[in-house]
């Protein structure tokens, strides 16, 4: 069986910003018909060494949860992890 495409954003920083965009992908038939819709939220190494700051992409680690609840059932929920330490990735 064939795995069925998705399209999807990352960035999100808000509960606000997750709802939009659900509402804009479920209007447009991304809800698990033809496509999947994928929400993505961007995870530093510095957000989890301070997990109340924020960064211009990337929200306080402490909100990680909340976030990714927030995304639809029919919608993957995503963590893309960045960090500038490629070395120490694994740790």
């Amino acid at each position: 069986m064939k795995a069925k495409p998705y399209v999807g954003i990352t960035g999100f920083k808000s509960e606000e910003e997750i709802k939009a965009l659900s509402d804009v992908f479920f209007y447009n038939g991304f809800n698990g018909w033809e496509y999947t819709a994928m929400l993505g939220i961007i995870v530093s190494n510095n957000r989890l060494a301070d997990i109340n700051s924020r960064g211009n992409k990337s929200p306080p680690a402490k909100t990680l949860p909340f976030l990714l609840e927030t995304v639809p059932k029919w919608a993957i929920p995503m963590m893309q992890y960045f960090t500038d330490n490629k070395d120490k990735l694994a740790e």
